[in-house]
């Protein structure tokens, strides 16, 4: 009996003796391999540097990989005009990220990955493979079920429209009708990129059309400067014989026939010329500019006789077009009303100061022109405070879009020109008048509605329509605003 315990207990012992034997050769061949991992990579391949907290011992990114599937497959990152895979359409998947040391053993040391930059806290010679994960992304229908924060979830006029009071930038950044239109990065990340590609949502109908506004005001450059004011029309000022100027004669200056129309719609040599001294440049101030490159022929996705992606994704649109002659503030700031004028369903005559000799414009919202490029109406800027009904100019200077006008760039001195065209014509004054908003923070007329002469210069934010066949990125935010999947 003695002699088997014995014998049970060698067994025993060389039992753990051939585990111990297993991990080891285990170890042998798990080292070596990632050895021939490390020595067969390329240690001079270009990636972005991974930047070290306290010490700066030598430490190579080996790998960036990405899933599009959930994690479930990674394949390796090689974009070349990206250092990083965007954050837009990316998450970085710390926990799986893996760090080895010089001799090829896979290391606890975890790298953070924030605003773009990758740190270590580690004084070892690493070498790293860095994951990231897909984010998913979402048609405009869906983003319209999730009913997101501040767009209504009934139509209001013709479209789910975002209203909000937003007075001032840390306001504006929190709603979610942000969205990079141009690129497919983050536009976010800094003022320039804000400046050229930043747009806002003014509203998305049932079928997924969405509307969007520029950000900023749209510039151009030339011999004489950057310029930021842009007449409605030519200088010279016209003098009406008995009756204002109709909508049939091409010389009525009604919006299609005004060079604004076609400066912002890139209509070179178009029928109208000269201008206000901003104007006299035949060059184009949205599309075909160089600032604007994104909406140009030849981005060398189709070649150079085709129009680039971002300009093929707006779509042509049948703009109504007309006059609407009002004084009465009750009916310039209450969204339903001004909306029923510009969509051809109530009188344009809207006057309580019949004291003056003035000719009646014949100019009714029935007719239309197919363009790509617009203007707002008067009813998307009252229609963005909440509810759509103001009721006065000091409540409307709280909305939203009158911060986007104004607050969030410092652009405390400017007006902005509206599609509408002013409806009476003074036989005490030749010019032609079209509405602006007034954002000339500080002062009495600060988010007002006003009649201007046409041949005056003012400020322009190009508006159009796209979707609804596209998916978006991101949650809408200044800081994560919507990218096009593209």
């Amino acid at each position: 009996m003695k002699d088997n315990n014995n014998i049970f207990r060698r067994i025993k012992n060389n039992k753990y003796i051939i585990l111990f034997c297993l991990l080891a050769i285990t170890y042998f061949i798990v080292s070596n391999i990632m050895q021939i991992y490390v020595n067969n990579k390329n240690l001079n391949k270009q990636l972005p540097e991974v930047k070290l907290r306290n010490v700066s011992p030598k430490n190579k990114l080996m790998a960036i990989m990405v899933s599009n599937n959930g994690g479930e497959d990674y394949v390796e990152y090689t974009d070349s005009k990206n250092e990083w895979p965007p954050t837009s359409k990316y998450t970085f998947n710390k926990e799986k990220t893996i760090c080895l040391d010089s001799n090829g053993m896979i290391t606890d040391i975890k790298i953070d990955f924030n605003n773009g930059v990758a740190t270590l806290n580690s004084n070892k010679t690493l070498y790293c493979t860095m994951y990231f994960d897909a984010k998913k992304s979402i048609s405009v229908l869906e983003l319209l079920a999730s009913k997101p924060k501040d767009l209504t979830e009934s139509i209001v006029g013709d479209m789910h429209r975002y209203q909000a009071k937003a007075t001032n930038k840390n306001e504006a950044a929190q709603m979610t009708n942000w969205i990079c239109f141009g690129t497919t990065e983050n536009c976010g990340v800094s003022d320039d990129l804000i400046d050229k590609y930043m747009y806002r949502i003014i509203g998305i109908s049932d079928s997924g059309e969405m509307k969007l506004l520029k950000e900023t005001y749209i510039t151009e450059s030339d011999y004489r400067g950057d310029y930021v004011q842009f007449s409605w029309n030519r200088t010279n000022r016209d003098y009406w014989e008995g009756e204002y100027p109709n909508c049939v004669d091409s010389s009525n200056y009604s919006w299609p026939n005004v060079i604004l129309y076609e400066r912002i719609n890139g209509i070179s040599n178009g029928s109208q010329s000269g201008g206000f001294e901003n104007n006299s440049a035949n060059s184009d101030i949205f599309v075909d500019s160089e600032y604007y490159d994104y909406l140009k022929s030849g981005d060398g996705i189709y070649g150079s006789d085709e129009p680039s992606l971002w300009y093929k994704l707006i779509n042509n649109h049948n703009w109504m077009y007309g006059d609407a002659a009002i004084d009465d503030t009750t009916t310039l700031y209450n969204g339903n009303d001004i909306y029923a004028i510009e969509s051809g369903n109530a009188s344009t005559i809207i006057w309580n100061n019949p004291g003056y000799n003035r000719y009646k414009s014949s100019c009714t919202w029935s007719s239309t022109v197919s363009a790509k490029i617009g203007l707002m109406y008067i009813h998307d800027y009252i229609y963005s405070y909440p509810g759509g009904n103001p009721g006065n100019q000091e409540n409307a200077s709280t909305a939203w879009i009158c911060s986007a006008l104004s607050e969030i760039h410092g652009n405390d001195q400017s007006a902005f020109w509206f599609i509408t065209r002013y409806g009476f014509y003074d036989t005490m004054d030749s010019n032609v008048n079209t509405f602006i908003v007034n954002t000339y923070k500080g002062t009495n007329s600060y988010g007002g509605i006003s009649a201007y002469s046409f041949n005056s210069g003012n400020y322009v934010q190009p508006v159009f329509y796209i979707g609804p066949n596209i998916k978006l990125f991101g949650s809408g935010t200044l800081d994560d605003p919507f990218i096009l999947e593209v």
